[in-house]
């Protein structure tokens, strides 16, 4: 888990001209922007355990932003790997108030639209 922002070096979000993957009953699950979560080897575990990403309140503007047509990814700054593709679930402040002790308050509750490896 970690910071998000606008998309530069250091993570955040991006918009482009959508893509389609496969979804649910409703039909393929179509992206128009993104959002990159951060997490390191530490916090990878819970956060695929959980189904949640998260960020510092600081980033809370950007992450409540998140809706269903954000395309969600985990970026492993240890090994650097991305992983996704996730799209949204829920998102809220302090969904799960002890996650990562509480240092991530801005949290995205994530379903798995692409089961790819990293």
């Amino acid at each position: 888990t970690g910071n998000g922002g606008q998309f530069t070096g250091n993570g955040g979000q991006f918009t482009g001209n959508g893509g389609q993957f496969p979804g649910g009953e409703g039909g393929p699950r179509v992206f128009t922007n993104g959002y990159i979560f951060r997490c390191s080897a530490e916090t990878l575990q819970e956060c695929m355990e959980r189904c949640l990403f998260g960020a510092t309140e600081r980033d809370w503007p950007s992450v409540q932003n998140i809706r269903q047509d954000t395309a969600v990814f985990l970026y492993d700054t240890t090994t650097r790997t991305l992983h996704g593709v996730f799209h949204s679930e829920e998102v809220g402040f302090k969904l799960e108030q002890h996650a990562w002790s509480g240092r991530f308050p801005a949290q995205v509750r994530v379903g798995v639209t692409v089961a790819a490896p990293p």
